[in-house]
């Protein structure tokens, strides 16, 4: 199952976004939050939301789950 992490840094829109292990655009350890192994970025998304009120999907490494 893939590792998730949720980054600390809210975007300029005030999302949260939360990426899988290897993501390119992965924020520095100091700057992002271990969420856990999951079999799915929404099940990530639903342990983030309890963190932050908007989370959202990193567009790069959960392409097909993002929504616009």
């Amino acid at each position: 199952m893939p590792v998730y992490y949720l980054d600390k840094n809210a975007q300029t829109n005030g999302e949260y976004h939360v990426h899988e292990d290897g993501c390119t655009h992965m924020p520095l350890p100091s700057e992002r939050t271990y969420l856990g192994n999951f079999s799915s970025v929404q099940n990530a998304l639903e342990k983030a939301s309890r963190l932050h009120h908007r989370c959202r999907a990193c567009h790069y490494c959960c392409e097909t789950c993002h929504i616009d």
